[in-house]
Order: C-alpha cells, then sequence, then structure tokens
C-alpha cells in the first residue's frame, strides 16, 4: 500500500485505532442497554409490572432526552434492536 507524502504509519495506525474506539463504544453501549434492562425488568417483575414497561422507561431515561449514555451509531439501529425486542415479547 502506497501512502502519500503527508501520511506515515502512525496516522494509519490512530485512524485504526479510533474505528475501534468506536466499535468499543457502541459494545459498552449494547452492555448497559442488556445489564439495566435485565435490572429494571427484574424490578418491575417483583412489582407485578410488566417488565417491557421498565424497558421503555429505562430507554427514556439513559436515550438522548435524558443522559445520553449511548452513542448515535447505536441509535441509528434501534429500530431494528425494538422489532428483535418485540418478537421475544410474544413468546
Amino acid at each position: 500500500m502506497l501512502m502519500t507524502p503527508t501520511e506515515n504509519r502512525f496516522s494509519r495506525s490512530f485512524l485504526y485505532g479510533r474505528i475501534l474506539e468506536g466499535e468499543f463504544l457502541a459494545a459498552a453501549s449494547i452492555g448497559i442497554i442488556i445489564i439495566l434492562g435485565l435490572l429494571v425488568n427484574s424490578l418491575f417483575a417483583k412489582r407485578k409490572l410488566p417488565g417491557f414497561l421498565g424497558m421503555l422507561i429505562l430507554g427514556i431515561v439513559i436515550g438522548p432526552h435524558g443522559f445520553n449514555w449511548l452513542t448515535t451509531e447505536l441509535l441509528d439501529v434501534s429500530a431494528d434492536f425494538r422489532r428483535i425486542v418485540l418478537f421475544f415479547q410474544k413468546f
């Protein structure tokens, strides 16, 4: 792979590191959703309330209108996640 005179090996590795950082943040966001979702689901189940209601409230709290703990990449694919969750809620 040929490099331009302004490029060097450090700049390519720096860009590659930034991509990995973005993937790590997306994975951390998914981890936050799963762990907090399970916790909220169990709390709502103890109160004899639907766990899905707790997950909806959690989404509002940690989403962009609340604490904004989620990355924008994850918000872009959140519609797909909602379809998956709703599919499994039927069973």
